[in-house]
């Protein structure tokens, strides 16, 4: 089959590579789509640890089945989509319904752990859900990205958020621009979102955004209740405290730089809260799911390139590169 391989730290490459061999447990699915997630790129480009070469990425991704253990409640032909992260469902964690934070897991198209920018993957079914063959493939591997803006928006009590004088989201890449959603779908209605690109911010009034900002030209207010971070860098998190009003929450998503220095006095002074969003639940993920299928998240208008499997090197040359700022989702149909 082919694939896209990561080499080594800045390298991609099309490569033709056995498909894998489903072990009992699990089902062969030939992908429809894999979207490119932003931590894909970092890893691409050697700065995270956390994709070891060579291996073949892709978390975000959606297929149709093509081989089914004994007893599986698949059928040959039906569409799926997978929730990556494969917890283990036995620790206090997964017991307790935080399967995000299961120390066991493996994930999908991370470490050394093969994924989606292939032809066929191999999942175990129990990480299998069904979706509707009238999902268009590019939205069907949007589950996973919505999953994580979706347990971001739910770190913070529904009824302090719709109570909020203000929302902040902090970055209107395709996270900022979930987020930005999901709390529109939970009643959430003066929100400001910052980024530094013009398009990302228009979009982001397209997408219900009260009002938008410039970091670099505009003076934030300073009276934020609650504020989402979406872009994982050092000046970015300084800003989601600084806009805090006294007592006021911000909720970290991103986590592309990985020590950043905080005023702590101020934390301490002004009792703010930080609180870290790390991926989703299993829950969140089939309500992601189910919110995408009942058309209640708009994501044609993020998905501003889809292309075939074989543009994957170019695609992550151009991302790494930063060339090309108004790329905003990519997914690649196979």
């Amino acid at each position: 089959m082919k694939a896209v391989m990561f080499t080594a730290p800045g390298v991609m490459e099309m490569q033709d590579v056995p498909v894998p061999l489903p072990a009992v447990d699990e089902l062969l699915v030939r992908l429809g789509s894999v979207g490119i997630c932003g931590s894909d790129v970092e890893g691409y480009l050697g700065k995270t640890g956390r994709r070891l070469p060579p291996m073949i990425m892709g978390h975000e991704l959606a297929g149709e089945v093509m081989q089914t253990p004994s007893g599986s409640q698949f059928a040959v032909g039906q569409r799926v989509t997978i929730h990556p992260k494969f917890f283990c469902g036995q620790c206090s964690l997964c017991q307790g319904g935080r399967t995000n934070l299961c120390p066991h897991a493996r994930f999908l198209g991370v470490m050394s752990h093969n994924g989606g920018l292939a032809e066929y993957a191999a999942v175990p079914e129990r990480f299998a859900l069904p979706v509707s063959p009238e999902l268009p493939w590019e939205h069907a591997c949007m589950v996973e990205p919505t999953a994580v803006a979706y347990h971001a928006v739910h770190c913070v009590p529904l009824d302090r958020l719709r109570g909020a004088a203000k929302v902040l989201v902090v970055g209107a890449g395709p996270i900022g621009l979930l987020v930005l959603q999901i709390l529109r779908q939970v009643g959430v209605d003066n929100i400001i979102v910052t980024d530094l690109q013009p398009l990302r911010r228009q979009l982001a009034l397209q997408l219900g955004a009260a009002a938008v900002l410039d970091p670099r030209q505009e003076s934030l207010p300073q009276d934020i209740s609650v504020c989402f971070e979406a872009v994982g860098m050092a000046a970015a998190a300084a800003q989601s405290l600084q806009v805090l009003e006294i007592g006021g929450t911000a909720v970290w998503i991103g986590n592309a730089e990985k020590m950043i220095q905080v005023n702590m006095q101020d934390i301490v002074t002004r009792e703010l809260q930080i609180a870290g969003s790390y991926l989703f639940t299993e829950a969140d993920f089939r309500r992601s799911l189910q919110l995408i299928e009942e058309r209640k998240i708009q994501l044609d208008p993020m998905i501003t390139v889809v292309t075939g499997l074989e543009a994957g090197p170019e695609v992550f040359q151009r991302l790494g590169s930063g060339q090309d700022p108004e790329r905003i989702k990519v997914v690649l149909k196979i």
